[in-house]
């Protein structure tokens, strides 16, 4: 009987800590246009997989990205984001010389990076993830 409840107790909680850590990685998409982007269609290349942790605070949120390309990963964080739950959060910054966007709207993703050149010209690169 000892031995049926201590197997029965790992058993639960390997299963709850296996439900914790089974986050869904999303396919992530490079698009060629903003439309695409927010459309997520097929006309976006895929390019990897993507998760998210969201920490949501009293004060201020921060977004924790971690990509999966090829044999890379990578991983950055966004801060001063505005979060409504952890499926819809926007999270935007500009300076002189960029300007980065990041949505998820009910759990769907796009995202927008704008570097101003020397040129005059703007370097713009999109995607998105589902």
């Amino acid at each position: 009987m000892f031995f049926y409840r201590s197997f029965l107790l790992i058993i639960i909680l390997f299963l709850s800590i296996s439900s914790v850590f089974a986050e869904e990685k999303l396919q992530s998409f490079k698009c060629n246009s903003l439309a695409s982007a927010k459309a997520c269609d097929n006309s976006c290349e895929n390019i990897g997989q993507i998760d998210f942790d969201v920490e949501i605070g009293e004060q201020s949120s921060i977004i924790n990205i971690v990509q999966f390309r090829d044999k890379h990963t990578s991983s950055s964080s966004l801060e001063g984001c505005i979060v409504e739950n952890k499926m819809s959060w926007q999270c935007v910054s500009e300076d002189s010389f960029s300007k980065t966007e990041h949505y998820m709207v009910n759990g769907g993703y796009w995202w927008s990076l704008r570097y101003k050149m020397l040129d005059g010209n703007d370097d713009v690169t999109q995607g998105c993830a589902k």
